[in-house]
């Protein structure tokens, strides 16, 4: 450790890093910063408040509703989010922005609560078995999720409604997918890098926290993606979030209960690293789940994280990031999220839940006898039309992966760690599980 310090104090700029920015989204954060500076009512200047953004989406909306309910972890997390913004004195486009994207989230969550209240039959609708992945983020569980969502017997919720669960009214022209594609496009104009971290397009199945209303920007803040989200992080890590699931199966009955025709679906597949902090709060309401973990090489899933968290910060003013900064913050949100979920994986085990084990190399070494046995395992039969139809995804994405921009990829040396850290701080999970060294 000691002779790595060394080296780093005798050669200032070895981890550092240019931040993977469009030159048409750095002009922009300058327009903004320039335009904060020189007139004081820029909207930039005004710090924004829970109330103000909560008149704001109301306006938004155009028509009347009963609110936005009863239970407060919505607004107790926005006001966390918007302490953590506020906070940074220094960045003009992120308050520029922060009025844009939580009126957006609380129109939609608005909207929802508004459908909801007037189709009371939707809370009646009854979901297939589900069936959740779970584990460390970057360990092959995208992939997965998009494969097993190919399976015609199985529900699965695409990005665009994930973004737009509410059906538009009876005679309109249904623009969400439309919608999100923009809302895709939007974001990679922020970050030219940011496609390559999460490959997923409008009309791929996609995570949960996407449909999350109670807790927005539950990645940014959970994982600490963007600098200065300390409150939000430490809110969503001890708080209950039994009411955020409720409403996420809300949701979801919302989405089975649009289906025309009623399609007939066997289980249902859902996705998202952060369901592992809150393993125990999920079950309580999705009690008929079975778990899939998914596990992969830690070496591997701490440097992609520090993609992450390369991508994340594109708001900031700063142009230069420290990788070996983002080394140790990658490693120890590893560490913690770890040591969380399998503490409330050997708690729900010792009760019979269920949990199945599924490994990166396995389904990089043969995809079909990988998918063959995770499906013996959930005690679903393997069909051979949804097994080519699942192999066939897997070839025309690979194919097409090859013709996009490469992932971010950084070794241990970028960041400033060594395989010795890696080991140290796994090693109870390499005893448990040693096959996902490979």
């Amino acid at each position: 450790q000691n002779s790595r310090n060394g080296l780093f104090s005798g050669m200032a700029g070895k981890y550092e890093r240019s931040k993977p920015q469009t030159f048409m989204f750095v002009v922009l954060k300058w327009i903004v910063w320039l335009l904060d500076l020189l007139f004081p009512c820029f909207p930039s200047r005004k710090k924004p408040s829970v109330d103000e953004i909560c008149k704001l989406a109301e306006n938004k909306l155009g028509y009347q509703t009963s609110g936005f309910g009863d239970h407060m972890l919505w607004r107790r997390a926005l006001e966390a989010y918007l302490e953590d913004v506020n906070s940074q004195d220094d960045n003009p486009l992120a308050r520029a922005v922060v009025r844009m994207e939580t009126s957006k989230e609380l129109v939609k969550r608005l909207r929802i609560l508004h459908t909801l209240q007037q189709n009371p039959s939707i809370t009646e609708v009854e979901l297939p078995r589900p069936v959740f992945i779970v584990g460390m983020p970057r360990t092959g569980s995208t992939i997965l999720h998009q494969l097993l969502a190919q399976d015609s017997r199985a529900m699965s919720v695409p990005y665009w409604q994930w973004e737009d669960p509410v059906p538009s009214p009876e005679g309109q022209v249904d623009n969400r997918l439309e919608n999100a594609k923009k809302s895709i496009a939007a974001l990679n104009f922020c970050s030219s890098e940011l496609k390559s971290i999460h490959l997923t397009e409008a009309h791929e199945a996609d995570e949960c926290h996407q449909g999350w209303i109670d807790f927005i920007f539950a990645v940014r803040s959970a994982f600490g993606l963007i600098p200065g989200l300390n409150r939000s992080q430490e809110l969503f890590w001890s708080s209950d979030l039994t009411e955020m699931y409720r409403n996420q199966e809300k949701i979801l009955k919302m989405l089975k209960w649009q289906q025309k025709p009623k399609l007939a679906q066997e289980w249902m597949i859902l996705k998202c690293p952060l369901h592992t902090i809150a393993l125990e709060d999920l079950y309580s309401v999705f009690s008929d789940t079975t778990f899939v973990w998914t596990h992969r090489n830690m070496e591997s899933v701490v440097c992609s994280v520090v993609g992450l968290f390369f991508v994340g910060d594109i708001s900031s003013m700063p142009s230069k990031i420290h990788l070996d900064t983002l080394g140790k913050k990658s490693l120890n949100l590893l560490t913690r999220l770890m040591q969380r979920g399998l503490e409330e994986r050997d708690r729900l085990e010792a009760n019979g839940v269920e949990f199945v084990d599924f490994y990166y190399s396995d389904l990089i070494e043969d995809l079909e006898t990988a998918l063959e046995g995770l499906y013996d395992k959930l005690s679903i039969d393997t069909l051979p039309q949804e097994k080519q139809r699942i192999t066939e995804y897997y070839r025309t994405t690979q194919e097409a992966r090859k013709h996009k921009k490469k992932p971010l990829r950084f070794t241990l040396d970028d960041i400033n760690l060594t395989s010795g850290d890696i080991e140290s701080a796994f090693a109870g999970y390499y005893n448990r599980f040693p096959k996902a060294k490979r």
